[in-house]
């Protein structure tokens, strides 16, 4: 975790340093990445960008469920 974080904040440096001190960070997408890739690595063995793919169908799960979720029907639920 710490070592992604660092190259996370060394991106963001790079950024900065690239663009005279004035840098828009997007810290939503950030966080989102950084977490994915926590997960990736530690769950799957392999970075986010590896992983994209299965990140990707999750979040697609995700949005589905929220839609359409009150028609779904899971045996014994009641």
């Amino acid at each position: 975790m710490v070592g992604l974080t660092m190259a996370m904040v060394e991106e963001w440096c790079e950024g900065i340093e690239r663009h005279n001190g004035e840098f828009e960070i997007d810290i939503e997408k950030s966080m989102v990445a950084l977490t994915a890739d926590v997960i990736a690595h530690t769950q799957f063995g392999s970075s986010y960008e590896r992983g994209r793919k299965v990140f990707r169908y999750l979040e697609e799960l995700k949005e589905f469920v929220f839609k359409h979720g009150h028609l779904l029907t899971i045996p014994g639920m009641r």
